[in-house]
């Protein structure tokens, strides 16, 4: 899964770190959609409007850092 990447002050690192959350994989909701039929475009475009996961996690120890 594709992912975003920044920088963000994390409290349990306690420096600036590389943070990350998902975003979705287009490339397999389109393979998906192809193969059922067109029947998983509609959940592709609930996701892809959803946009992924609104949670920033730290790459080093895995805690959450920020939500929009």
């Amino acid at each position: 899964m594709p992912y975003d990447d920044g920088t963000w002050h994390c409290d349990q690192c306690a420096k600036q770190v590389l943070v990350r959350r998902r975003t979705p994989d287009h490339t397999f909701h389109l393979l998906l959609g192809i193969c059922t039929g067109g029947i998983w475009l509609v959940v592709w475009l609930f996701i892809a409007l959803r946009g992924g996961s609104k949670t920033w996690r730290c790459w080093s120890c895995g805690s959450i850092v920020g939500r929009e």
